[in-house]
């Protein structure tokens, strides 16, 4: 008998007891900023060695900003959390260039979704000030 990982069948119960991984409403804890922020510092890539902390950097793009800042253009009541804004700039300010790149590209994307006002596929933005709130700040942390 030969067991095989189910990635399927695994999402689906994982989604089934725990709720989606992403939901408009979703924010991040403020105990947990800190932590995620100290994961974001080059004295992290000192300690570990620096292909997990480039690693640790763009997975703290997609799996903490992307869904934060895709809440704050999607919802039109999410105001944008400075500590996740806070985490962007650190990123931006990271020793890999990948990284660097990454978390510029993400600020440049909501920067033309706040000038052009729409979401992609010519959709308004539930709340256009908001994202031109989260752009600001991401400029001045920046």
């Amino acid at each position: 008998l030969q067991m095989r990982p189910d990635g399927e069948a695994l999402s689906h119960a994982q989604r089934e007891l725990l709720g989606g991984s992403f939901h408009a409403n979703a924010r991040l804890w403020p105990e947990h900023a800190p932590l995620l922020q100290r994961l974001a510092l080059p004295a992290y890539a000192q300690a570990h060695g620096s292909a997990v902390a480039r690693l640790v950097g763009r997975r703290l793009l997609v799996d903490v900003l992307l869904p934060d800042f895709s809440a704050v253009a999607s919802n039109g009541l999410r105001e944008p959390d400075p500590e996740v804004v806070a985490l962007h700039a650190l990123l931006e300010r990271s020793p890999f260039d990948e990284v660097r790149r990454l978390a510029r590209d993400v600020r440049a994307g909501y920067a033309a979704m706040a000038d052009s006002g729409e979401l992609a596929a010519g959709q308004p933005l539930p709340n256009a000030e908001h994202v031109r709130e989260l752009v600001e700040l991401l400029d001045e942390a920046a």
